[in-house]
């Protein structure tokens, strides 16, 4: 395949964080262009001027734009899969799987297939660079902490790494970013962050229920015991406060798999050693087994200290240096050593 390096394409949003990494692409020197993907209907999401937005941004910065419809495989690959999840009484994370699936798949090889571009770039906030001592491509935190999104990258590999930019990385603040983008457009710098599900405008809880389960059940202490009845288990989640009207305090902490009922206990009983995985990426074949690294097993967790055990090819042990509370099933656990983005495991059992 012939692709020009000097060609990028930008995945566009309509938000600051695209805006600015395509006017800052294009001035150095770059042949940009943008792409906006389609991946729901336009009733079921948030921001419902996206794609106008977007158009008005690659009008502003004078670039080619293109639309991509992947709402099919958006609903096949990450909603289906985000619904299955709750209703297996795991708690997922479906930005894990829209950037493994979606962004860094479809919409990686469509720009490479259909435009020629060479580069993906997206207004991540993560600092990737070429290791010229390790002849590697790695992905290191960027400098604002607080919008870091390396635990959404972590099925990447090298044949992706090579093909991406991230250029809003040298950047100290979001503040920064929106000062640039106020003196190209002041609406939309002012637009505000996405948060929450992209696809559920509303409760995430509203949008489980329109399926037709049979989900209510008993809450149960850790003997068997009966507490009370729930309204749903998809409601709830490991570590999550229950039965408040009760004199002690109790969190759960398991959802069983092949009931409805949720197991509750107090505080300190849901604290966990660690978790297996047989859904797990790293972004290079270097071995990191049996070393001291860090983990988060949630995007706005701390860092914790690991050891990854291998157990087989198929499967991986992670052992926590220290008990951590509410280790939530579904979820992923994304490993660092020191402040460099090294792969993820998914949650299947925790123990």
């Amino acid at each position: 395949m012939n692709l020009d390096k000097n060609k990028v394409a930008v995945g566009i949003s309509g938000g600051v964080d695209s805006f600015v990494c395509a006017h800052l692409l294009k001035k150095q020197g770059f042949e940009v262009v943008g792409v906006t993907m389609v991946l729901n209907d336009i009733e079921d999401i948030k921001d419902k001027n996206y794609i106008e937005d977007a158009k008005k941004i690659a009008k502003l910065l004078n670039i080619k734009h293109y639309i991509l419809d992947l709402k099919e495989d958006f609903k096949e690959k990450v909603i289906k899969e985000f619904v299955n999840e709750y209703l297996n009484r795991k708690t997922p994370n479906p930005c894990v799987l829209c950037n493994k699936y979606i962004k860094y798949d479809k919409l990686l090889n469509f720009i490479k297939e259909e435009l020629g571009a060479y580069y993906l770039a997206l207004g991540h906030y993560v600092n990737l660079y070429f290791d010229k001592e390790t002849n590697l491509y790695k992905i290191k935190i960027g400098k604002d902490i607080r919008k870091d999104q390396t635990y959404m990258l972590s099925s990447l590999n090298q044949e992706k790494l090579k093909h991406l930019k991230f250029p809003l990385c040298n950047f100290n603040s979001k503040a920064e970013v929106r000062k640039i983008a106020s003196k190209l457009d002041l609406d939309i710098s002012k637009k505000k962050d996405s948060q929450g599900i992209c696809f559920i405008d509303g409760d995430y809880k509203a949008f489980i229920d329109k399926y037709e389960i049979d989900k209510k059940g008993y809450f149960l202490d850790i003997d068997g015991n009966k507490l009370g009845e729930h309204n749903g288990f998809y409601n709830y989640t490991i570590g999550q406060k229950v039965l408040k009207e009760l004199d002690k305090k109790l969190y759960v902490l398991e959802i069983d798999e092949k009931t409805n009922n949720i197991i509750v206990a107090e505080n300190d009983k849901i604290y966990f050693e660690g978790f297996y995985s047989q859904n797990y990426n790293f972004l290079n074949n270097e071995n990191y087994y049996d070393k001291i690294l860090k983990v988060k097993v949630c995007q706005w967790g701390y860092y914790l200290e690991c050891r990854i055990i291998k157990i087989n090819k198929n499967s991986l042990k992670v052992q926590f240096l220290k008990k951590e509370r509410a280790v939530t099933k579904g979820q992923w656990g994304i490993f660092y050593l020191e402040n460099e983005l090294i792969g993820g495991a998914k949650i299947d059992i925790v123990y």
